[in-house]
């Protein structure tokens, strides 16, 4: 699910709106903001910043008094996170709680490429949701049917999935609140909802680069686990 909405929404065309055009929220400022930020939101909620691929640091309780940098485990392709990346120019950092003008953020998620904000996720509620609204107008609204490898009792065909969003533009910027339900290959229903602001253009190559990272991951636990039954 990673870069999913990322794909969808290249493809979507999109209106002006005449209200304020989105950035991000509060200090956080896509394509603007430094890294630097980072040490800044610690002083002020007089929390420390570390480094970790330990999946415990970003659960609650325990992340309220951390911001955590994703440190991908190259023994551990996966990371402690979908969100960890094997770029080595993109750092992801985790903060559990952020208040903008009364509404609390949770789970926020900030990606920097070169030191330079690229994208801001965080948890989808109704008060994020009506304050975009309220402040850049109704979005752009789509709804799409996703097919999966579910099939029906008749196995004549398969389970559609369903994806909504609501989309905001500005220039190079991408807003969007989306909610997703769909069908895996066990038939179970996985739904997600979130909301992110990203630039577009500062994540081609993402892909790629996390493609070739993940298979240095893997090459590198291929050969441990090869070197550790040398003597088998």
């Amino acid at each position: 699910m990673k870069n999913i909405f990322t794909v969808i929404l290249f493809s979507l065309s999109f209106y002006a709106l005449g209200q304020d055009k989105i950035e991000g929220i509060g200090p956080f400022k896509i394509g603007q903001s430094n890294i630097k930020i980072i040490e800044n939101i610690a002083s002020e909620l007089n929390i420390k910043v570390i480094r970790s691929n330990k999946s415990s640091d970003l659960d609650y309780p325990h992340s309220k008094s951390l911001i955590v940098e994703i440190e991908t485990n190259l023994e551990n392709a996966k990371g402690i996170s979908e969100k960890a990346s094997h770029c080595p120019f993109v750092i992801v950092y985790y903060i559990s709680k952020y208040q903008v003008s009364g509404i609390e953020l949770q789970s926020l998620f900030l990606t920097f490429r070169d030191e330079v904000l690229i994208k801001l996720e965080t948890e989808w509620y109704f008060e994020i949701a009506k304050a975009i609204e309220t402040k850049y107008g109704p979005g752009f609204k789509e709804t799409r049917r996703i097919e999966s490898d579910c099939p029906t009792s008749d196995n004549n065909s398969s389970y559609i999935g369903v994806q909504r969003l609501v989309t905001w533009r500005n220039n190079d910027i991408l807003a969007a609140t989306y909610t997703s339900v769909v069908y895996d290959k066990a038939c179970h229903i996985n739904t997600s909802r979130g909301f992110f602001i990203e630039q577009p253009s500062k994540a081609i190559g993402l892909n790629l680069c996390e493609r070739q990272g993940w298979l240095k991951a893997e090459a590198i636990k291929t050969k441990k686990e090869k070197e550790s039954l040398k003597d088998f």
